[in-house]
């Protein structure tokens, strides 16, 4: 009430299922960076605009970490997506987006169960593209709002991050490679969000991994491709070159059931 906040982050802490134990994690609230904040301008409420890189790194996209403002949600006509997972981020995200006044209480308030079989992240596989779904209305909604070159990197830096998250839990290799698909066609990727100079990117070796991710799957998309042929075609030897003593073929993760065509 004292500080009008649209929006309260706190932190929290891991139930593990299996063993009944408790475990301490760091992004659910990065603290240190408010504070540090804090300290420099004697901050007790911000906004996106007095961290627009960090915005989306401070804390995790669940709203279980936040206590929205009613009003502030209706006026902005802010809800959940009908997505079977990752339902929440786009209600989390842009309410930190459009919050006047954000504060933080730096307690876990929250015990977060894990390991199990029964929430929506644990069947990622079977609908792998939420994710990028969620993205995509989020990134929609700041360019339409104007604010998406304001906090570019940190949406990108979050965007790079739960793709490296996702893609990690998803166990199905099909999947997978439909979520990069996903991606590698989504708007954001067309406007040129993978195409920035590297030091735009807050994490790099995320950034580096999903790029990596795209052109594999683009290789995989032009070889089914072309193994899909109807007509004849031939591959003809080129006449030798004095200049070349050997040809080495390495092949790359997870292509080994091509190797058969190399």
């Amino acid at each position: 009430i004292q500080t009008h906040a649209d929006v309260i982050i706190f932190n929290a802490r891991q139930y593990i299922e299996d063993t009944g134990e408790y475990r301490e994690v760091s992004h659910y609230l990065r603290s240190h960076l408010l504070n540090e904040k804090q300290l420099k301008k004697q901050l007790k409420v911000f906004s996106a605009a007095d961290i627009p890189d960090d915005i989306f790194y401070i804390s995790n996209p669940s709203p279980w970490t936040k206590a929205f403002k009613a009003d502030f949600i209706q006026n902005h006509q802010l809800s959940f997506q009908e997505l079977p997972n990752t339902n929440d981020l786009f209600f989390s995200y842009a309410s930190l987006a459009f919050a006047r006044h954000i504060t933080w209480i730096d307690k876990q308030l929250v015990n977060y169960r894990v390991r199990s079989t029964s929430n929506t992240q644990s069947k990622l596989y079977t609908a792998p593209t939420c994710f990028i779904c969620a993205y995509e209305k989020l990134y929609e909604l700041l360019v339409r709002n104007g604010l998406f070159s304001a906090l570019a990197r940190s949406f990108t830096r979050a965007m790079l991050s739960t793709t490296i998250y996702c893609l990690n839990s998803i166990k199905s290799e099909e999947a997978r490679f439909e979520a990069i698909s996903a991606l590698s066609c989504s708007k954001m990727v067309a406007d040129g969000l993978l195409n920035q100079p590297t030091d735009f990117y807050l994490n790099r070796d995320d950034y580096q991994t999903v790029l990596a991710y795209i052109k594999g799957v683009a290789w995989r998309e032009k070889h089914e491709r072309t193994l899909a042929l109807t007509e004849k075609y031939s591959i003809s030897k080129k006449s030798p070159q004095n200049d070349i003593a050997v040809s080495v073929i390495i092949p790359i993760y997870n292509i080994e059931k091509y190797i058969g065509a190399c």
